[in-house]
């Protein structure tokens, strides 16, 4: 009688675990959604400043947001090979910190070629934890 009191007892720790657990990973899976939409949208508003700073002509407007999306690309294709070697977990949060730092690169870069080569590196980024991140929901839920 006592020992099924006490693997009740574990039993509903293991579900508090799980749950707090399931929590956090939905919610890193969304803020890195919402990371890569505020860089997105950040590029867009910022355009006018990145004119100006780099004397971009008009084609050269559009080369950071392609690149992010080349970026993304080339994740896609590469993020499951990569995740079969790390595991979904450290790809989804290797790919969050490489869009954290290509973000605030972004924000300092010296020449169009180094926001452009940000813009790259953020789109990998966002195409590992686009990858993984519906994978790691579907595994949770």
């Amino acid at each position: 009688m006592g020992e099924t009191r006490y693997h009740g007892a574990n039993l509903r720790r293991e579900r508090i675990r799980v749950k707090k657990a399931l929590f956090w990973v939905t919610g890193a899976v969304c803020l890195g959604h919402m990371l890569f939409a505020m860089a997105n949208n950040g590029q867009g508003v910022l355009l006018t400043s990145f004119i100006d700073a780099f004397s971009l002509s008009s084609g050269a407007q559009g080369l950071p947001n392609a690149a992010a999306n080349v970026g993304v690309l080339a994740a896609m294709l590469l993020a499951v090979p990569m995740a079969a070697r790390t595991g979904k977990p450290a790809l989804f949060a290797g790919g969050l910190a490489l869009m954290a730092v290509t973000l605030a690169l972004a924000g300092v870069a010296a020449s169009a070629a180094g926001l452009i080569l940000a813009y790259l590196a953020m789109g990998f980024g966002f195409g590992c934890v686009d990858t993984c991140a519906s994978a790691i929901v579907a595994d949770l839920h």
